[in-house]
């Protein structure tokens, strides 16, 4: 229904604060994402180039966005890539409001039946 973008505006004490209360939070691979999972709060991970076995967020109560490309995955915890090897970044770029969105109706679905 609403989004809020508080990048700028919470410390981290504020941040979890509000990542508690909220009924899905999504995100990009980071550590707020995280936060929120280990808080129980629904999370949408928009992983991009990541591997996403390799620090997956934990429990059903998560959604992973990826596209299926043959480059991904190209970026990983130890060695994280800075710009895209093949220079497109497709997998950041194709994944759209709609793909985004269809991963917040299911896991709502399936976390809130009926």
């Amino acid at each position: 229904e609403k989004s809020v973008d508080s990048s700028q505006a919470l410390s981290l004490i504020e941040l979890a604060a509000l990542l508690k209360y909220l009924k899905v939070f999504i995100s990009v691979d980071t550590g707020p994402l995280y936060m929120a999972n280990a808080m129980g709060t629904s999370v949408v991970d928009i992983a991009g180039p990541i591997d996403i076995y390799e620090q997956p967020p934990l429990g059903d109560k998560c959604a992973i966005v990826q596209k299926k490309l043959p480059c991904v995955p190209c970026s990983f915890v130890i060695k994280t890539a800075r710009f895209c090897k093949e220079g497109h970044r497709q997998c950041v770029e194709d994944i759209s409001v709609d793909d985004v969105f269809g991963a917040v109706k299911k896991l709502s679905k399936k976390l809130y039946p009926g």
